[in-house]
């Protein structure tokens, strides 16, 4: 396993590669255009929510709803936009992620800086090397292993 990741950090140019190749694909594109239009409709129904809390009172002050009526209406109104503003920030951290594989920059200055020492590295540098640019390794049945380097680019090794 270490051949293979010392393998990513001795060649950032791989690693930038097949970092523009992710970014440029059209997976990363339809994810972001999913999680744009998600965006859309949920500051949508917010808009729609607030709109209903403000009927709401409207009906409560010209008494065509009486107090138990409005708190429940209220309530319901209520639960429904926490629910909203919970996927709101669901969408933020997709966003966030989005953008995190889109700066590769990072990632590349730390598997340069490394570069010069994974040859001499001893198991306690090879751990943290490891650390600082995988998130999650895989390896198949059929013996394939697909290292995912910090920032979600998948590298098979």
């Amino acid at each position: 396993m270490w051949q293979k990741v010392s393998a990513i950090v001795k060649n950032p140019r791989l690693l930038q590669e097949k970092h523009a190749e992710f970014i440029s694909g059209d997976a990363i594109k339809r994810r972001t255009a999913q999680i744009l239009a998600l965006k859309g409709s949920h500051e949508e129904e917010l808009l729609k929510l607030e709109r209903r809390a403000c009927e709401l009172s409207a009906l409560l002050g010209e008494a065509r709803m009486d107090e138990e009526e409005f708190r429940a209406a209220k309530n319901a109104n209520q639960k429904r936009r926490e629910d909203v503003l919970a996927q709101v920030a669901s969408v933020s951290t997709g966003i966030a992620a989005l953008e995190a594989q889109a700066d590769s920059s990072a990632l590349l200055e730390v598997a340069k800086e490394l570069a010069g020492v994974v040859d001499d590295a001893n198991f306690e540098q090879r751990r943290e090397i490891v650390q600082a640019l995988v998130s999650k390794i895989l390896v198949s049945s059929s013996g394939d292993i697909t290292v995912t380097v910090k920032g979600g680019l998948a590298l098979e090794v």
